[in-house]
């Protein structure tokens, strides 16, 4: 009988030691697929023991910890979420899909897959997406093959809005204005044209720019409620079920009016970086105080080079370049749960909780808006379609939105916020004609009246003929409100804190050890847990926000005032801009209804002149946090 081979030195050392090479190999080659571990398995049966997935799923686990962010998945969801089995069940979806994409294979889960990735991406997963992958050339193939020469003709683009809406969004978070440079003015072009629809058109296309009827501040509705009638002509967001690190998991499908808002806006800066100021700037006075000499009304040179060279969206942090992969991947990530997909945040949120206006409670519910997150300076720009072009498109439904002219108008706001604490009850919400929540005003009273003083404002509620008291929000420092504001509402929030916590909290059975029992291919139905995300109280009932353009700005764009509302179930932020210069009183009250989206505000604004169950004059905005402010 022939004896056994001894086994090598090597073989002979202990599994962890082992396992702790395969990793090291793992994480020699940070980027693409852990094909480290094969080859290690084929060395011999003793290795191929040792590494194989089902002896050893831990050693896949690790693999996820090295090739992809993590930090997100920290503050986001439980422990239950991160169990060996969802990590080695979502390292396998991601390769799948990176490899497809890869290969220029284009299917609708690998796109879930990869905007989930850049929702989650603090470097890691944009450099497998990015470098690895090539994203980018992926989705101008995808654009190409699902556009017509004529924008508004029926095509997938149009049609098929989950991916349509996908590919527009990752456009939006893979880019950086080098590599949209480089796609060349052919290429910017197309996607100005085919984005073009959902900015000119938004009531046309009917695709929804928010996450329930803006008719509507308080929400969720009661699960037993008629099916209200404002919301029957209102388009509400497309849903997907995906799997999620080995779970099933109900998503909104991100709105594709914000991602085609942003992607125009940046493209058009891109442009304009290289484009000459037109002649007849040359006969505007230098400055404002040349301006105020020769009695000038309106810009000046100066300020129409501020807008020109400086007025810039923030784009999203990414994985810069192939250089800088080392240090991404060399990051630790085991007890960080910050990074800068931290700006994200509320995004996941609104599409895990926001997705269905009459659900209670949903068990992935974060926070929706951050206080004080509008405070600041903000400067951008309106979209605004040329209005008789615009009249032509209501009235021709079959015009081509290319017809249309787009318009930008500088915009720049100082903003402030005000908070109502408990146990004050809030402002009541206004109702308008047509008996619903009053959303050309903001949600707040026709004729309101509001008084400033030094650290809050009051606001007349017409109801109970008196005034509220709301705690004007300071961004900065360790107190944000006065100091005997401050100390109440500690004392108030105390007890609060210590029933709700503010960890992610876990409740079910030990998921450690029925993970070790399931394969990786094994779904959660989640029927055996429940989620719950908490945080502590924030003692706010009610934000107001005030503001105005500023002197500066205002002198060259129009003076306005501000004064708007924001709707705590999806952080919905709502302004209603009123003009304080006469000359400008035309042009009346406009509302701008949007999400802050990292240091971007985004959405729709609408003149209000028009009544609310009537086709308005309307179009995009988007305003970034200036540098001063952040």
């Amino acid at each position: 009988m022939a004896a056994r081979n001894p086994l090598s030195k090597f073989e002979q050392v202990a599994p962890e030691i082992i396992e702790h090479i395969a990793l090291y190999a793992v994480a020699s080659k940070p980027l693409g697929p852990p094909s480290e571990l094969g080859i290690l398995c084929l060395v011999s049966r003793r290795l191929y023991s040792v590494l194989r997935f089902k002896n050893n799923a831990h050693i896949y686990a690790s693999t996820f910890n090295i090739k992809f962010d993590r930090s997100a998945l920290l503050r986001r969801f439980s422990e239950r979420w991160r169990t060996t089995r969802c990590l080695t069940s979502e390292l396998k979806k991601r390769f799948i899909a990176l490899k497809r994409i890869r290969s220029r294979q284009y299917n609708r889960d690998d796109l879930w897959t990869a905007y989930l990735m850049m929702l989650e991406n603090d470097g890691k997963n944009g450099g497998q997406l990015v470098i690895w992958a090539g994203v980018e050339e992926f989705l101008q193939g995808a654009l190409a093959s699902r556009i017509t020469w004529q924008p508004d003709a029926p095509s997938m683009w149009y049609t098929e809005m989950e991916g349509t809406s996908l590919i527009a969004w990752l456009l939006w978070l893979t880019a950086s204005r080098d590599g949209v440079r480089r796609e060349g003015l052919s290429m910017q072009l197309t996607i100005g044209n085919i984005l073009r629809p959902f900015i000119v058109g938004g009531y046309k296309v009917r695709h929804p720019a928010i996450f329930a009827p803006d008719s509507r501040f308080h929400l969720p509705l009661c699960p037993h409620s008629v099916f209200p009638s404002d919301f029957r002509n209102a388009p509400s967001p497309l849903t997907r079920k995906i799997t999620h690190y080995g779970h099933d998991l109900e998503l909104a499908v991100p709105m594709i009016t914000t991602a085609a808002t942003l992607g125009t806006v940046l493209r058009n800066e891109i442009r304009q970086d290289s484009q000459d100021l037109p002649d007849d700037v040359s006969s505007l006075p230098r400055n404002r105080e040349e301006a105020n000499t020769m009695g000038h009304r309106g810009a000046t040179l100066e300020d129409v080079l501020e807008f020109h060279n400086e007025n810039r969206i923030r784009v999203p942090e990414r994985l810069p370049s192939l250089s800088d992969v080392q240090q991404y991947f060399a990051e630790d990530e085991e007890d960080e749960e910050e990074g800068t997909s931290q700006q994200h945040d509320e995004d996941w949120s609104r599409l895990a909780a926001c997705y269905d206006p009459w659900l209670e409670d949903p068990p992935l519910r974060g926070l929706v808006y951050s206080p004080g997150a509008i405070c600041g300076s903000w400067a951008g720009r309106i979209l605004q379609p040329g209005f008789s072009s615009y009249l032509d498109l209501l009235n021709d439904s079959s015009r081509s939105t290319l017809h249309v002219p787009i318009y930008q108008q500088p915009m720049y706001l100082h903003l402030q916020e005000h908070h109502c604490l408990h146990p004050n009850d809030p402002l009541p919400i206004s109702i308008d004609d047509t008996s619903f929540d009053d959303i050309l005003h903001a949600w707040l009273p026709r004729g309101l009246d509001l008084r400033r003083l030094e650290d809050h404002i009051e606001v007349y509620n017409p109801a109970s003929e008196s005034y509220i008291r709301y705690e004007t929000y300071e961004p900065h420092g360790q107190a944000h409100y006065s100091q005997t504001t401050s100390e109440s509402l500690v004392q108030g929030c105390r007890t609060n804190n210590d029933r709700v916590g503010a960890a992610i909290l876990d409740r079910g059975t030990n998921t450690a050890a029925l993970a070790d029992s399931l394969e990786s291919s094994h779904v959660d139905n989640d029927q055996e847990y429940e989620d719950t995300v908490s945080h502590r109280c924030s003692g706010i009932a009610d934000i107001l926000i005030t503001g105005e353009t500023g002197e500066r700005h205002g002198a060259a764009w129009g003076h306005y005032s501000i004064v708007g509302r924001v709707r705590p179930w999806d952080g919905l932020v709502v302004l209603l801009r009123t003009p304080v210069d006469s000359t400008q009183a035309h042009s009346g009250q406009w509302v701008f209804k949007g999400y802050i989206h990292d240091q971007n505000l985004v959405g729709r604004w609408r003149e209000t002149s028009t009544r609310v169950d009537r086709i308005g004059y309307e179009g995009s905005f988007v305003l970034a946090k200036t540098q001063e402010s952040q």
